[in-house]
């Protein structure tokens, strides 16, 4: 969030110069929460990862974002349902639209990559780590029941059975 990160201007020329002088098939983002860096950084990368998607979600935003050499045919967000407290605003959880993200990639073999990407509430402070830990579990826990019963992102997957 730029209001409470420290130097983010900085922080984000850094990110963007080093993935410019990279060539990765894929780049997943996390903590990605102003569009315009994200527009920034699709700029950077668009000499060898022409597709993206900035995901969108809750009041501040998800702060996920997926760049890809090969097109992106579909994406889909699980927002988690356990995400913090309102009471807690400097963390800023509650309000994140905190989940997992999708993009199914067309590979240049004809095979489809559907690609994952993920913001985890984060432990805070020391005694509430428990709690963190609850709250991710608990997420993870509804994001793959979903998604094996075919509930989530499309078809169910046979790994699941």
């Amino acid at each position: 969030m730029k209001w409470l990160s420290k130097k983010p201007i900085i922080r984000m020329r850094a990110l963007g110069e080093k993935l410019s002088t990279c060539e990765y098939d894929i780049i997943c983002l996390q903590e990605l929460w102003v569009y315009e860096v994200y527009l920034y950084l699709q700029n950077k990368v668009r000499h060898y990862a022409s597709h993206a998607h900035f995901f969108h979600g809750g009041f501040l935003g998800s702060g996920l974002a997926i760049f890809s050499r090969w097109p992106i045919v579909s994406t889909s967000m699980y927002p988690f349902r356990l995400n913090g407290r309102p009471s807690a605003i400097w963390r800023g959880d509650w309000y994140a639209g905190k989940g997992v993200a999708t993009a199914v990639v067309s590979h240049p073999s004809g095979q489809l990559i559907e690609v994952f990407t993920t913001h985890v509430k984060p432990p805070h402070a020391l005694g509430l780590h428990i709690v963190s830990r609850s709250i991710r579990e608990g997420n993870r826990y509804l994001y793959v029941s979903s998604h094996c019963a075919g509930l989530g992102y499309g078809k169910a997957s046979t790994r699941c059975r």
